[in-house]
C-alpha cells in the first residue's frame, strides 16, 4: 500500500519530468502553445505552484510533444521511446530536418522583428507546427 508520502515523491518526480520536457522547447510559453496549456499554467508548473498534474494536462503533455507515456507517468525508458535502431535514425534525421528548418524560419525573420510582432510570431508558430509533426512522427515509429 502507498503512503502518502510515496505519492508526494511520485508526483514530485513527474513534475521534475515535464520541467525535463519543457526544457527541451525555446520557451515556457512555446512548449504551452504545442501541448495546449498557457503559459501561466506552465510557469505555475516549472515554479512549483502546481502540486498535482490531473490527467487532462497529463494526456495533453503526452500528444503535443510526443513523449513516452510511460516516461512522463513512471520515469520507465527513455523520454521519447527508442524501440529499435531504424527508431534511432529516424530521430537523428527528424531532429537535423527541424535544425535546418528552424535556421530557414529564423533567417526569414528580419532582424528588425521585434517579440511579438507578427513576423516573429509567424516564425515561432511554424516552428513549433514543425516540431509536432516531428514529435508525432517519431511517436509513431
Amino acid at each position: 500500500m502507498s503512503t502518502i508520502k510515496e505519492g508526494e515523491e511520485e508526483t514530485k518526480a513527474l513534475i521534475k519530468r515535464v520541467k525535463a520536457l519543457v526544457k527541451t522547447y525555446d520557451s515556457q510559453s512555446e512548449f504551452g502553445r504545442a501541448v495546449g496549456l498557457s503559459r501561466s499554467t506552465v510557469s505555475a508548473i516549472v515554479n512549483n505552484r502546481i502540486e498535482n498534474l490531473s490527467f487532462t494536462v497529463m494526456k495533453k503533455i503526452i500528444e503535443g510533444t510526443g513523449c513516452s507515456e510511460a516516461w512522463l507517468i513512471s520515469g520507465d525508458g527513455h523520454m521519447y521511446a527508442m524501440g529499435s535502431e531504424s527508431t534511432q535514425a529516424a530521430r537523428a534525421s527528424a531532429q537535423k530536418v527541424e535544425e535546418i528548418l528552424a535556421n530557414q524560419i529564423r533567417g526569414r525573420t528580419r532582424p528588425s522583428a521585434q517579440e511579438g510582432s507578427p513576423s516573429a510570431d509567424r516564425s515561432r508558430e511554424m516552428l513549433i507546427a514543425v516540431r509536432a509533426l516531428i514529435n508525432n512522427f517519431l511517436a509513431q515509429n
